[in-house]
């Protein structure tokens, strides 16, 4: 991968990223479904929810909640990403 493709690629999945909490913030959270794969883990609130169904359901239960409302930041320190594999891109973000 040259360092123009590495940018972006990294500058890609960044951007799948902010969507995906900028959609939580702004109480579409179901919207982030879009960025998992069938196979996707996320982890939150201590738990780990496995497949798309799943992380569905929590998104919705996160919907709902309309009393909780969050601003994600992103920080610019964050560990440089990297390829998972040829296909998947940088830690297998993208669809």
């Amino acid at each position: 991968m040259t360092p123009a493709d590495q940018d972006e690629a990294e500058s890609h999945c960044l951007a799948l990223v902010v969507g995906y909490h900028h959609d939580i913030d702004a109480g579409r959270a179901t919207a982030g479904i879009d960025v998992c794969a069938d196979d996707a883990e996320l982890e939150a609130h201590g738990k780990v929810f496995r497949g798309r169904g799943e992380i569905l359901d929590f998104l919705r239960a996160r919907e709902t909640d309309t009393a909780r409302r969050t601003v994600h930041v992103l920080a610019k320190e964050s560990p440089p990403l990297t390829p998972t594999d040829s296909t998947a891109g940088p830690s297998g973000c993208g669809r």
